[in-house]
């Protein structure tokens, strides 16, 4: 190890472990809290909660526009030095919740390592080894949202089954770092922002020469640039949300700062309705690509009874690749009897849209009418006699309960001036006829024979 690591080593070192315990004023704020955890039990948790609240800290940070960062330094030692704390012995974690006005702003939390080292970044170097007998847990990754808010810090520490029983020392210190800190400023992409292009400018500067990478909706680091101190160049992005992260490697640690955008490049694509063709019952679906929808609308009706429209809830719509399966059921009671026509509007949120192709259905939610029903016997053959009022006329089916295997058979496929004869056929032996008269919407209704042919 060369004299200059040593160096940062040791400072960092002395800052941890000679910290002032008192609250003060200046580049460097302190905050203490210390808490004997007494005899532990083998597996018991231990739960320490504190507030504090925010000092005036713009006179130290005058261009912080997000704030102060936060550091939080965790610290376990041993009363005996017997049985010092070691490697593992402690599982930690925690969390901070930054409250304005009584209302809840927002909540870090923190998960400190296994291994005995800092955890830290970009103030003390990471992965510095700290003596048996302490463990040291940081995080920076606080910031003060707003002035003089409210911040309560809620800590578990799961002690290692193994762990010997004794006393422990539990102290937390949270200071705010010097001004002189590392930070890195985002132009572009700007928070929030929708972008008609899939081609966007990242545009950024640090205050010192970094390694820049980025992760897009938690995947992988992206190396952009090396040893750089600022950077411009437009990258493509897919139509849709995109959470990045920047990540700036300097020579003191690493910064990340995260920002959201949209891509909105292209027009919405309708690619399929349902039904297409035959009748509607009012169960309609539409299939279609667009990665930003905003609102999706159905609209039907006729002349006759008037048009009407219902919005789609695009939350409850199912996604498969780059396809989007929507569904939407509505009542057509007061369209019955009549033909209907219906089509899609779909909107992004740029308010580009698209509309599906304008399909013309029935509407028939009425039984078939038996007007009158009749039979003649001769000898072995039935003469059946029906007289239907069905405009939508399917089928009449009959099946014959005596025998061996019933089944529905066809007695007419169509109506002649609305009359249906046909002449079967039938065993000399008693008969349960069950006649079904169906339409082409599906509706049925019965009429039931019994006789007996000798």
């Amino acid at each position: 190890m060369n004299s200059k690591k040593q160096l940062i080593i040791f400072l960092a070192l002395f800052l941890l472990m000679f910290m002032p315990l008192t609250l003060a004023q200046g580049n460097i704020t302190n905050l203490i809290f210390d808490k004997l955890l007494g005899d532990f039990i083998a597996g018991e948790t231990a739960i320490a909660e504190f507030s504090f609240k925010y000092p005036d800290f713009s006179e130290d940070y005058p261009n912080q526009e997000d704030g102060a960062l936060l550091v939080i330094i965790i610290n376990i030692s041993s009363n005996d030095s017997h049985y010092p704390v070691e490697k593992g012995d402690f599982k930690i974690n925690g969390s901070m919740k930054v409250f304005k006005d009584s209302l809840l702003k927002k909540e870090y939390n923190f998960q400190c390592s296994e291994d005995n080292f800092i955890l830290s970044y970009p103030y003390i170097p990471v992965n510095i080894f700290i003596p048996k007998g302490n463990f040291y847990c940081t995080n920076t990754d606080f910031l003060a949202t707003s002035l003089n808010s409210i911040n309560k810090v809620n800590l578990n520490l799961q002690p290692n089954q193994a762990l010997w029983p004794g006393q422990y020392n539990l102290s937390i210190s949270l200071f705010y770092p010097e001004k002189n800190i590392s930070t890195i400023k985002i132009f572009s992409p700007v928070q929030n922002a929708i972008y008609n292009n899939r081609m966007v400018l990242l545009n950024m500067s640090m205050n010192g020469k970094v390694v820049l990478k980025y992760s897009d909706n938690n995947g992988n680091f992206i190396t952009i640039c090396l040893n750089c101190e600022s950077y411009s160049k437009k990258k493509p992005f897919d139509d849709g949300k995109h959470n990045l992260t920047i990540q700036a490697i300097f020579d003191s640690g690493t910064v990340l700062k995260d920002i959201s955008f949209i891509v909105d490049s292209k027009k919405p694509v309708v690619k399929d309705v349902e039904p297409k063709k035959g009748f509607a019952f009012g169960e309609f679906k539409i299939h279609f690509e667009e990665a930003n929808p905003k609102s999706l609308i159905l609209y039907y009706g006729n002349n006759l009874t008037g048009y009407r429209n219902k919005e789609l809830n695009l939350s409850e719509c199912t996604q498969k690749k780059n396809i989007r399966n929507c569904t939407i059921n509505v009542s057509l009671s007061d369209y019955n009897q009549q033909k209907i026509y219906y089509w899609f509007n779909l909107k992004d949120i740029l308010n580009k849209q698209a509309e599906s192709q304008i399909k013309i259905l029935d509407v028939d939610f009425s039984k078939p009418i038996i007007n009158s029903f009749s039979y003649n016997i001769t000898k072995r053959y039935v003469i059946f006699k029906f007289d239907i009022n069905e405009k939508n006329f399917d089928s009449i089916k009959y099946i014959d309960y005596s025998e061996k295997i019933p089944r529905f058979k066809i007695l007419c496929r169509k109506l002649i001036n609305g009359k249906c004869e046909s002449k079967i056929i039938f065993k000399k032996e008693e008969h349960t006829i069950i006649f079904e008269i169906l339409d082409k919407a599906g509706n049925s209704v019965e009429e039931k024979l019994e006789f007996i042919n000798y």
